[in-house]
């Protein structure tokens, strides 16, 4: 008969199976006490349930139940093969615990909290207020790029361009084609990195011009140090002072991808 553990969650009830074969089927409710009643404030206060977005809140919980199981049975196991079995499936579950609550917590309700204990320190409070729209993911690397750019090169750049709104990039797309302008986009709504705050664009400032006559192979060398993608090496259309962060999801994954009460994406 499957309990309501079972009946609530698959990898739970995996685990069950296999224990069952194991002879540990007696141990069951333990496991079941994990996910209802009185145990689960127990489990939601020390797995941070309660400061997680509603809807990862049931993933999370049942991973700490699995990890709080495996702890269990190793407390009541004596076979050395067993238990090094056991410890290892318990650290496969712990990895997956905090690579999961690192991407969530970092960016769900928690991104309030980020926001307080990272301040941007460059030069320009433009760049500063911008950097705050930014995705947490590249807010401080972003700060670090435009300090470096000036401690290094001795040039002040401000952040011209970050977070932009997919009705802000629509319009944007229809400049040059229906309305007047430069084509300055080949991307509609949802297809750039900056509709999601992973892109910035950088420009020098020098008095009260902006200036983008630069040395951009070694302007780009210290954002590519820092985890951005360069503009300026796409091959047909090069945004020389485009930076976006590299390896993220694809703009078409992003536009799918679960968000933060914040608006972020979860990745």
């Amino acid at each position: 008969r499957e309990t309501s553990v079972e009946s609530e969650n698959s990898v739970a009830r995996s685990l069950v199976t296999e224990y069952k074969s194991e002879g540990v089927e007696k141990l069951k409710p333990l496991f079941e006490k994990y996910f209802v009643g009185e145990s689960r404030n127990f489990l939601d206060q020390k797995y941070g349930v309660e400061n997680l977005p509603t809807g990862q809140q049931p993933y999370v919980r049942n991973l700490g139940a699995i990890i709080e199981w495996h702890h269990f049975l190793l407390r009541l196991e004596t076979d050395q093969t067993k238990r090094a079995g056991l410890k290892n499936e318990l650290k496969r579950w712990e990895n997956l615990y905090h690579q999961v609550l690192g991407s969530v917590s970092e960016y769900g309700n928690s991104t309030e909290v980020i926001e307080k204990r990272f301040e941007p320190s460059t030069w320009d409070d433009k760049t500063n207020e911008r950097i705050k729209t930014l995705h947490p993911k590249i807010r401080e690397i972003s700060n670090t790029f435009i300090n470096r750019l000036e401690s290094e090169m001795g040039l002040q750049f401000r952040i011209s361009d970050a977070f932009r709104s997919i009705e802000e990039q629509n319009r944007l797309y229809e400049q040059g084609r229906t309305t007047k302008g430069n084509i300055v986009t080949y991307v509609r709504g949802g297809g750039s990195y900056h509709n999601y705050g992973l892109a910035v664009d950088i420009v020098e400032i020098k008095g009260s011009s902006f200036n983008y006559d630069v040395d951009w192979a070694r302007v780009s060398s210290i954002g590519k140090e820092l985890g951005f993608f360069w503009g300026g090496d796409w091959a047909q259309f090069k945004d020389r002072p485009h930076f976006q962060l590299r390896n993220a999801p694809s703009t078409k994954s992003l536009m799918v991808m679960p968000k933060d009460q914040n608006g972020f994406v979860i990745f």
